[in-house]
């Protein structure tokens, strides 16, 4: 993906405000990708946004789970996760939209 590989260059560079505002466009165009998601945590780490950093990496590992077919094991992190933080507006939709797929694929 061009996006992605500009922002990588602008990493390279050292710019990483700028990198990340090109990794943010790598995921909205494709938010399924693993690379740009886990590339958006990482210069997200590199400026010290820890714990967007940090959704970065879970939405990046829910995705994964997801796609290679660990649903039930995506849907129990969705879990973990509401129980840290009951109202997380990413994980509520996620999940919902994890349970209304399982059923569907019954």
């Amino acid at each position: 993906n061009v996006v992605n590989s500009a922002a990588t260059a602008l990493r390279d560079a050292g710019r990483y405000a700028e990198a990340e505002i090109f990794y943010r466009k790598a995921v909205s165009i494709r938010p399924n990708d693993a690379t740009s998601l886990t590339n958006l945590g990482a210069i997200l780490h590199l400026q010290g946004s820890y714990k967007e950093a940090e959704w970065s990496g879970k939405e990046c590992v829910d995705k994964c789970l997801e796609v290679v077919g660990y649903y039930k094991e995506a849907e129990s992190y969705y879990r973990d996760a509401l129980r840290l933080d009951a109202e997380d507006k990413t994980a509520l939709v996620n999940l919902s939209k994890l349970r209304n797929w399982l059923k569907q694929s019954r």
